[in-house]
This record gives structure tokens, sequence and C-alpha cells, in this order.
């Protein structure tokens, strides 16, 4: 027979448990924003409002590092890569945290739907990913967005189109100029590609270089055209 010290011990882990799995299910991980990491209330989905708040729209269709290059008609962004927005896609690519992808894909279909109005492409096509850092992350955030985009859409994503076949490091810290001489080569279309109307899906527009470079192998494959939708733009 136990001791009245034992019992309230073994009552005290009891109801110490109890509140982790209560906690658990009221207040899942998926429930906390992760921008602010504030509990989400009623009518908020995977960000709360108040950071949703800060994040900027972007207006501009074809902005000045893609103005240069014939490869791309026109580029659609959901949001300047700034502030919230520049976190949340630091969230995705960094932090394994694919559930923000679809609210990502929602902002980017809107996106599409105040600019074009309508569906006017035959394939969805993510910027791929070289086999060995799609192995060390574990995922590709341009798939995960473009899954996003297609299912809004009801549109079909295509992986047999374009591949990377070039591995390079990060481009982060390198210029305008040397990200366009890096990416020569990186990228290969099939034939399949050929008449078709192609929505190349990315996570962030930059200097624009890797999206020239997957629209000229698609071109030179003979797709008719390809329009480039991101999240953001910098």
């Amino acid at each position: 027979m136990s001791t009245p010290e034992e019992s309230r011990s073994r009552l005290a882990l009891w109801y110490a448990r109890a509140k982790e799995v209560l906690e658990d299910l009221l207040f899942p991980y998926d429930l906390i924003c992760p921008l602010c990491n504030r509990y989400l209330v009623g009518g908020e989905h995977i960000i709360c409002e108040f950071c949703e708040e800060k994040l900027n729209r972007c207006a501009l269709e074809l902005p000045e590092q893609l103005s240069r290059h014939e490869p791309i008609r026109l580029c659609i962004s959901a949001f300047s890569h700034t502030g919230a927005a520049k976190k949340l896609i630091h969230t995705l690519k960094y932090k394994s945290n694919a559930t923000i992808a679809p609210l990502l894909g929602l902002y980017m279909s809107d996106a599409l739907l105040r600019t074009l109005g309508r569906c006017c492409w035959d394939a969805i096509v993510p910027v791929p990913m070289h086999p060995d850092k799609l192995a060390a992350r574990g995922y590709n955030q341009a798939q995960l967005l473009a899954d996003a985009v297609a299912f809004h859409w009801q549109s079909t994503v295509r992986n047999d189109l374009l591949f990377r076949i070039k591995k390079m490091g990060s481009q982060t810290r390198r210029s305008r100029a040397q990200r366009k001489e890096a990416m020569e080569g990186a990228f290969t279309a099939t034939p399949l590609a050929a008449g078709l109307r192609i929505l190349l899906v990315d996570d962030v527009l930059t200097t624009g270089a890797t999206a020239c470079a997957c629209s000229k192998a698609l071109l030179e494959a003979g797709a008719a055209e390809v329009i480039l939708l991101t999240v953001c733009q910098a």
C-alpha cells in the first residue's frame, strides 16, 4: 500500500502529463504563428492577422531584373521580399516548416487571379533542385508551392519537363553577373515541353538568373511561353 506522499507524487506526475496532452490537443505546433510564436485564434490560419497585415504586396509584373531578358514574358509575385514575407520564406526554406506552403500557395494564386484573371497555362513547373541538395534538405520548396498553386487552380504539376543538372553552392553572396554565369547550363528541358504554356514556380525572384536559365531551357525545348510565379520579389 502506497504512502500519502507516494500517492501525491503519482497524482502530480499524472496531472503534469495530462496537462501536456491537453495542451498538445488544444494548441498544436501548427496553431502557433511561425513569425511571432503567438497562438492563433478563431479565423486565423497558419499566421496571425497581425503578421499578415505586415506583408507588403508586390505590384510589379515585369521587374527590372527581368526587363532585359527575353525568356520570361511576365513575372507575378505576391509580396515584396521584406519583413514578414522574407521571414516566411526563410521559415519555409531553412526551418523545415512545410506547413506554411499551402498558405503561400493561396497568396500566389490570389496574385495570379488579380493579374491574369483566368488560367492561361498548360502546366505548372517548379524550379527543380539538384538531386544531391534535395536529398540533403528533404524537400524542394518550389515543389511544395507548385503543388499548392495547382490545388487552388485545379492545374497539373509537371516534373518531367525540367531538370537541374549542374550542382552549385549557395548563390546568396554572388552578384547578378556571377549568378548568371553560374547558371549557364544548369538546367535542361525535355521535348515534352514543346508547345506548352508554362507557369514556372519558385519562392523568390532575386537577380532573375535562375528563372531565366529555366525559361531558356524550356523555350529551347519548344515551350510556347513561360510565365514566372513567385511568393516574393526582391
